[in-house]
């Protein structure tokens, strides 16, 4: 083999190590911080593991939360420090075609259902069309998207939203329903 032929095969061997590496950090799940809930939907695991590395103590803070009984936390927004927050909420929820699709570039969603249950959708933004421009104020960005997948979320798991997902939350299983859930708003790290 060539010079240049080694290093090419050991690029690659470190790319897969590194791939490696971070699904083995996830299937170890110690960043769940011992938490029992398990996650709902597919995320990259590649973006996960970077997102946490740069901000650990957040991500440990965010999950510790979650251990908290969330059942007599008021409704309201509390804050986490660092700039993240968690936002508790009550509301009845709705035929798909009554909910919207959004995305964030500013924050990560960690939602988490503390009673009853609900479908959340989700796809890829790269697959997705917005309807309206992002808008920084509020951290907002709408879409159309005609063919998302859908998971139910109830207190035995929970869903992560990076800004490369475009999510649709707050559907009904089967019938409208009361829930109390709380979307933990991690900022993303740069």
């Amino acid at each position: 083999m060539r010079r240049l032929d080694f290093i090419l095969l050991g690029l690659i061997l470190c790319f897969a190590c590194g791939s490696d590496k971070e699904k083995r950090w996830f299937d170890a799940g110690d960043w769940k911080q011992g938490i029992s809930q398990e996650l709902a939907n597919e995320v990259d695991i590649k973006v996960f593991y970077e997102q946490f590395h740069k901000n650990p103590e957040l991500w440990k803070k965010a999950f510790e939360y979650l251990k908290n009984d969330l059942t007599v936390v008021e409704i309201g927004s509390y804050d986490l420090g660092g700039g993240m927050k968690a936002n508790v909420q009550e509301y009845d929820t709705k035929a798909p075609e009554n909910a919207i699709w959004e995305a964030h570039r500013k924050f990560i969603d960690l939602q988490y259902i503390i009673d009853g249950k609900e479908k959340m959708g989700y796809k890829p933004l790269s697959q997705s069309t917005s309807t309206v421009d992002y808008n920084p104020e509020n951290d907002a960005w709408f879409f159309d998207v005609k063919d998302g997948r859908y998971e139910t979320a109830t207190p035995a798991n929970f869903f992560l939203f990076f800004p490369e997902d475009v999510h649709q939350p707050g559907l009904q299983v089967e019938n409208p329903e009361h829930v109390k859930k709380v979307v933990i708003k991690i900022p993303v790290a740069e």
